[in-house]
């Protein structure tokens, strides 16, 4: 997509003494055609995270009032949009790109609270643990899935290869948001797809949401001086920290550093991915064995999973 060809004898920083053969930017597999500089690489990645914000502290009041199924199809009709656009805003105006990667922000801002309100009204708070390693895991595979489909993608030379990318995560996401419409529902008693025994079961052990409950006032200056809070935030940082660093700026190091084809580069991102998948869930699941047999609390779980 991006030419860093026409940066890289500014900001490379490959040994002079190493001899890199025949190695150039298109015989790598990168066909990129746009001329934006690494700084403005760098806004567009950001774009993306500062639209966060705004929309992940207003996600919950949404899912909680119009119901979380409803509040992630928005978000996923929102990721659509913005995919699907995107090739044809990128060669339009940088700005327009910029704007578009704004809206995938707001839309991934409404996702995360969202789908934790929906798995809290199907599933007992033991249970949580590992069907948040599960759901989350959709992070992993999709990212592994993206780094082998997008780099043989980029190498083909019909619609000069990197917006097929777009095109085909776009009708991903249309498929995705007509099973999702189909089958999910807010909760157990809306479900016309299990039993009414399991919805009985369900109802017991899940967190029941009262559409008619008084709402609380939320205590915002307690909760935001709160220690807890704070160390909740640090820890999530750091999380995003290396998540960023890994999906967004390690394959162009990757690639304008070490000179890796985009290929191997693929590959070398996958296995990131992998290792989390296996590591998340590895742990969830342990957690999940000793919380169900008192030998630690929620709390204690909590404690160790973040620490570590």
């Amino acid at each position: 997509m991006v030419n860093s060809t026409a940066y890289l004898s500014e900001n490379s920083h490959a040994n002079g003494s190493k001899c890199l053969g025949e190695a150039t930017h298109e015989s790598l597999g990168y066909r990129g055609t746009f001329l934006w500089d690494p700084r403005m690489q760098a806004w567009l990645f950001t774009a993306t995270y500062i639209t966060i914000l705004p929309t992940i502290l207003s996600s919950g009041y949404l899912a909680d009032r119009y119901g979380p199924k409803y509040v992630c199809l928005f978000a996923l009709l929102l990721f659509v949009f913005s995919t699907i656009t995107a090739p044809e805003l990128a060669k339009w105006h940088y700005g327009a790109l910029m704007a578009d990667r704004s809206l995938i922000g707001m839309a991934e801002g409404f996702t995360y609270p969202a789908i934790a309100s929906l798995a809290s009204r199907w599933f007992s708070p033991l249970e949580r643990t590992l069907v948040a390693a599960i759901y989350t895991s959709g992070s992993q595979f999709g990212n592994i899935f993206a780094s082998f489909v997008s780099s043989g993608l980029c190498r083909v030379s019909f619609l000069s290869g990197w917006p097929l990318l777009y095109y085909l995560y776009a009708v991903i996401g249309i498929i995705t948001a007509i099973i999702w419409i189909t089958f999910v529902s807010n909760t157990p008693e809306q479900c016309r797809f299990i039993s009414e025994k399991e919805k009985k079961y369900l109802e017991s052990v899940a967190e029941r949401k009262d559409a008619n409950k008084t709402n609380l006032r939320v205590p915002w200056r307690q909760m935001l001086t709160s220690l807890v809070t704070l160390s909740i935030v640090f820890c999530h940082f750091a999380l995003q920290f290396q998540a960023v660093i890994f999906q967004s700026f390690l394959p162009t190091y990757f690639h304008e550093v070490l000179y890796l084809d985009i290929g191997t580069n693929g590959v070398f991102i996958a296995i990131i991915y992998a290792a989390q998948f296996i590591a998340k869930n590895s742990w969830a699941l342990i957690a999940g064995k000793l919380k169900e047999t008192n030998v630690i609390s929620m709390t204690t779980s909590c404690k160790i999973l973040e620490s570590m």
